[in-house]
Formats: C-alpha cells, structure tokens, sequence
C-alpha cells in the first residue's frame, strides 16, 4: 500500500481529473491493495495446485459478497470494480489502478521480490525501487495515453528488477528443496483422499477427502497452523503407512532428493525407465506413486508484448514501457538487450525425486 500511494500520488495529478476524483480512485487503488491476495489459501500459491483452486477467482468471489461488499459500500467504492482492475479490464482511469497493482512492474512485484530476497538470505535483489517510482511519468499521447512508462534514464533500474526476478525464480520459487516440499505436500493430499476413512479428515478439510475443489468459504476458513497440526496429527495417529511417512518427511523435513532429467532422456524416463524406476522402488519397498514424482516447473521472468491487433489493450496494460533515446516509447524487451535475452529463458528442467535411498540406482 505505501508503494501504490508513492506512485499514485506521483502520477494521479498529471490525470487531468478534479481533486475530488483523485481521492476516489485513491482510495478505490487503495482497497484493491489491501485486497488483491485475500483469495490464498494456507501456504499462499503451493496449495492452489493441491487443492485445485485458483486465487484469483476466490478473491473475487469474496469481495463481491458481504461482508467486505457492503463494507466497500459503505466507503462509495463499487465492489465489482475491484475484480476489473485486478484483471486488467477496467474503463478509463481505472486503468492506470490496473497497471498500478497488476501487471509487470505492479507494486506487489516490487515489494514481494525485495522481501522475499531478504528473508530467504539471498544474495541479491538490490531492486532500486525509488528510481523505478521517481522516473515514472504519464504518457500523454496516443496509443499509450493515459499510461505510465519509465524514462530512458531508468532502463538500469528495470534491468536489475526484471533481472532479480529471473534469479529468484531459479533460486528460490522453483529451487529443488521447494519443489520437493510442495511435491510431498500435494501427494499427501492425494493419499489422504485415496484413503480417507484411515485419515480421520477434519471438517475443515472435507472437501480434501471428497475429492473436489474448496468452495471460497473453505479455503478463508484454513490457514497454515490448521493444515500443518492436522499433518502432525496424520503422522501420529494414521494407520496408513504412506500417509505416515508422507507426513514425517514434511515435518522432519525429509525431502525427496532431486535428479535432473536431461531433454533427450525425458521420452525414456517415461517409458522404460519409469519400469526400472517402479521396479527399483519396489525393491526397497518404496512406492514411486507417491515417493518418486516427476516436476517440470516451466516460467518465465518476463514475457515481451507482442502487438495482435486492437483487441491487444489488455497486454498494453499489463507491459513495461520506457522512453528511447529518441524519446519514443519502446516496450522494454525491445528497448534492452538483457531484458531481450531473459524474455527467451524457460525454466523447463525435468527433475525426478525419490528418496535418498534410491537415488544413485535413479542416477
């Protein structure tokens, strides 16, 4: 929210609006701030893939019901503006919300990259975000009127951002420990559904045993301390063996050991060697359905905007610009080499875990 008000009150008086609509679309920014992430559920992205739901439609979905309606409401803010900006489809002035807080370079990407730097103790993620916010302007002609982009003078600054993004994403979000964790995490919810009447599944949890999507008031009535006591409880207390020991690597942090699967070994793995694989499981008493995942995390850091005609707003929205030399706009890939190179990066590395055992036979 400080970053959103540095940059509005930066650029919402070159909007050419009254005072009074100014402080509307303040506070309308402000209350989508607050709001944008209300739809995560326990362990923030890991559990959308293993609940099998999408933050973003539950965001939605309770902003538009009471109680937070109403309470918008009651402030002179329309409820359903909020899900437009966030999407990226807001008329008018709403739009420069939209690009504001989601989009390329959006507040919460600043804020989340530096944080998420400095408590994982990485060594980088020095994003200059002051000359980011200080050398934004308005663009007051078409076809970007109305949007804000970046002087020439900052390409550095956005280098580093885009570049910090990059790293983290091969550091940390998609690093093999955190892969294996969310590996274990998802399977364990899939033995549970397998064997729900030795799971003892909580109430709050139902939906997990039911095998179906969580309804929006289920996924904002968990939270982490409820998903992670109920695993200690599991542990303890299941009479099935798997679901044991699927919960005691969570909570011994046991995990799974990575293998990187060469491209041109990926078809084999798939065929014979998932036989070996089974076979070499088998032998130790291992079950590979649950203990020898494959993973192929695939992102990028930034994707270039590609013009495809006049339905193309949506993407002009969510891309960065900046100034050339020649005081032109110029969207950034375009514009830098570096970015250029990292928009071609895919994080596309096949991977096998297995338990430590087995490893070297999996090698």
């Amino acid at each position: 929210m400080q970053l959103f008000w540095k940059l509005f009150d930066r650029l919402g008086g070159d909007l050419g609006v009254s005072n009074e609509e100014r402080e509307r679309l303040r506070k309308i920014g402000s209350a989508v701030v607050l709001l944008h992430d209300i739809g995560h559920g326990p362990f923030s992205h890991v559990t959308e893939s293993v609940f099998n739901f999408k933050h973003a439609a539950v965001t939605k979905q309770v902003i538009c019901e009471s109680p937070i309606a109403s309470i918008l409401k009651e402030a002179g803010i329309d409820p359903d503006d909020l899900p437009r900006i966030m999407d990226g489809t807001a008329p008018g002035n709403l739009g420069l919300l939209s690009q504001l807080i989601s989009s390329q370079l959006d507040v919460d990407r600043l804020d989340y990259l530096v944080r998420d730097a400095y408590f994982t103790g990485i060594g980088f993620g020095n994003v200059d975000v002051e000359r980011i916010i200080k050398t934004m302007i308005l663009y007051d002609k078409d076809p970007l009127k109305g949007q804000a982009i970046n002087l020439y003078k900052s390409r550095f600054s956005l280098e580093s951002y885009i570049l910090t993004r990059h790293l983290m994403y091969q550091a940390v979000y998609f690093h093999k420990a955190t892969r294996s964790a969310e590996l274990l995490l998802k399977n364990l919810m899939k033995r549970v559904q397998a064997v729900k009447d030795k799971a003892d599944v909580p109430e709050e949890l139902s939906f997990v045993s039911e095998g179906r999507s969580p309804s929006a008031e289920e996924v904002t009535s968990i939270d982490d301390s409820l998903v992670y006591s109920q695993i200690w409880r599991w542990r303890k207390k299941s009479t099935d063996n798997t679901l044991r020991e699927l919960c005691d690597r969570i909570i011994q942090r046991r995990l799974l050991k990575a293998i990187d699967i060469p491209p041109d070994r990926f078809a084999f793995m798939m065929e014979e060697g998932q036989k070996q694989l089974q076979a070499l499981a088998a032998k130790h008493g291992i079950d590979s359905e649950y203990f020898c995942p494959y993973d192929s995390p695939t992102d990028t850091p930034y994707r270039p905007y590609s013009p495809k005609g006049p339905d193309d707003k949506q993407s002009v929205v969510t891309h960065i610009f900046l100034l050339d030399k020649d005081n032109k706009p110029k969207e950034i890939s375009r514009a830098s080499d570096v970015v250029k190179s990292l928009s071609d990066v895919q994080y596309a590395s096949f991977r096998l875990y297995c338990p430590e055992e087995i490893r070297d036979g999996c090698s």
